[in-house]
């Protein structure tokens, strides 16, 4: 029969009890979340605030399509449904999903893209209240990109209290490249 030191057993009961006492979900004291974070559609994360309440929260996307055409995209925090998007569209394609952390708030980015000559159809700015995301900055149409071209929007960067909106469009001439600042305040997002 193996020996055990009462101070190694002490040790290992303080030690067991500590690690069970720590609270799961809470970020530890100190560390932050990256300001951008690319989330992968169909994959589950556990490690990153999406609320905004400074506790890790249970975060997963479900896409799906049906009749093909209705392109859906389900967005769970903490097992339950924060987010339901549908785009119509027969080619199909896929949605790019972003966490923007800013000093004034915690967003969500959605995009989606046709796999028809990749143009962008949908890409708004989510944030979560009361249960749900809800959109706050419809990032598509204030940056005047049509679903009828061959153009896109992407989050650039994040930081403080600043986003960075890149834009590419395809013209006659050739293509368009352009970069917007906007800040969070009050509840609305301003260009800079």
């Amino acid at each position: 029969m193996m020996k055990i030191s009462l101070k190694k057993m002490l040790v290992t009961i303080l030690a067991t009890a500590l690690v069970m006492a720590t609270p799961v979900g809470v970020m530890a004291r100190g560390t932050s979340q990256p300001a951008k974070v690319n989330l992968a559609v169909n994959r589950t994360y556990k490690q990153y605030d999406v609320t905004g309440d400074k506790k890790a929260d249970i975060f997963y996307t479900r896409k799906s399509m049906t009749s093909n055409v209705n392109n859906h995209l389900k967005v769970y925090v903490n097992k339950k449904l924060a987010l339901n998007c549908n785009i119509r569209d027969d080619q199909g394609g896929r949605y790019e999903t972003v966490l923007c952390t800013m000093n004034s708030g915690t967003f969500l980015s959605i995009r989606f893209e046709s796999n028809m000559n990749d143009k962008q159809m949908m890409h708004k700015l989510y944030q979560y209240k009361n249960g749900k995301f809800v959109s706050v900055f419809n990032v598509q149409s204030k940056l005047f990109i049509t679903n009828s071209s061959i153009s896109n929007t992407s989050v650039k960067s994040v930081s403080d209290n600043k986003i960075v909106l890149k834009t590419y469009v395809v013209l006659t001439n050739g293509p368009w490249r352009k970069n917007y600042t906007y800040t969070y305040s009050s509840g609305k997002f301003k260009r800079v």
